[in-house]
């Protein structure tokens, strides 16, 4: 998916927020790795194979952490 096209996808689930919509990216193998959902106020990303939480206010730093995450894991894979 393009940069430009998650940030479409964001927007979406972020006008939908009375909706249950996230957004699942995979790393280079097709593994789900993160997950993004707008809970009313900030989106949250899930970290698929940590579980951990990020929480963020608009659009561009979500992006920008997406782009950061999935750029680490085609450079860095896990042997998971």
């Amino acid at each position: 998916m393009s940069l430009e096209h998650a940030k479409t996808m964001l927007k979406t689930i972020k006008q939908y927020s009375n909706s249950e919509i996230s957004l699942t990216f995979n790393d280079n193998r097709s593994t789900p790795i993160l997950c993004v959902c707008y809970k009313g106020s900030y989106f949250e990303i899930t970290n698929l194979r940590t579980s951990d939480i990020k929480t963020f206010n608009d659009v561009e730093s979500t992006i920008v952490f997406i782009e950061t995450e999935l750029h680490d894991k085609v450079l860095h894979p896990s042997n998971c």
